[in-house]
């Protein structure tokens, strides 16, 4: 399939499908304060069972701010989608270099909170990385597509994005927005130049895999977006055990 093809193809039916994928793996965390200096934040948390029952992921840098509101106050509201949440009374680990936290969540959390679990075989764990020049696709959910009506109720926008990746490493993925290439195939507003993509962190990076059908897998989280070089970085999930620990 040559890229004019592949463009028609998401421009299309299969398009929409990838997005309603995207996002059903990942849903937004948030948390809310009565403080007047303590801001409403948030980033992006997803879903996997691989063999040991479910567990989030987000980077653990989202954790990290949390943490800092939580300790200015300390009645701090966590929530998960429309599902209250205590991460530090879930934290199953988290490592502060590679940016990544794991939570225990139960499988009705996730399902009350409209979303679903990413199930892989543990014996296709770790996921075999993308390719370079190949697809990958995404949901998350920045802070510029959040809607903050009244402290009680929140609105939530989800970016969906398909990449190509530009170069991956032993630890990291990284996908340069090519703004020739870009299609707008949701239905979103063309990024703008330079736009902030706070939020998006913790959201899943999912490599498009063509063989005989359409597939995909687990390629990575995302950590970073740049704004000045508009690259978006993800970490490799190689160090994550199928039980959510971080291997070291």
């Amino acid at each position: 399939m040559n890229k004019h093809e592949a463009i028609s193809l998401l421009k299309g039916p299969y398009g929409r499908e990838i997005s309603n994928l995207a996002s059903s793996y990942t849903s937004a965390i948030f948390w809310i304060s009565a403080a007047s200096n303590v801001e409403t934040s948030n980033g992006s948390i997803f879903f996997i069972n691989c063999g040991n029952g479910p567990f989030a992921v987000t980077a653990d840098h989202v954790y990290e701010g949390y943490l800092k509101s939580k300790n200015i106050d300390p009645f701090l509201r966590c929530q998960i989608g429309n599902v209250p949440f205590v991460p530090e009374n879930r934290l199953i680990d988290r490592d502060k270099e590679f940016d990544i936290a794991t939570f225990a969540i139960d499988a009705k959390e996730i399902k009350a909170d409209g979303k679903v679990v990413h199930a892989v075989n543990p014996n296709n764990w770790p996921p075999k990385p993308p390719d370079v020049g190949k697809g990958i696709f995404f949901a998350g959910y920045p802070k510029e597509y959040r809607k903050d009506k009244i402290p009680e109720k929140i609105e939530f926008g989800t970016y969906v994005g398909v990449l190509t990746v530009t170069s991956v490493s032993q630890s990291h993925i990284v996908c340069q927005y090519d703004r020739d290439e870009i299609v707008n195939m949701f239905g979103n507003e063309t990024l703008p130049e330079r736009q902030y993509l706070g939020g998006l962190s913790g959201a899943p990076l999912w490599t498009l895999v063509q063989t005989e059908i359409f597939s995909w897998r687990l390629g990575g989280i995302i950590y970073e977006f740049s704004t000045d070089y508009e690259l978006l970085y993800a970490r490799r999930p190689d160090r994550i055990s199928t039980d959510g620990h971080i291997l070291r």
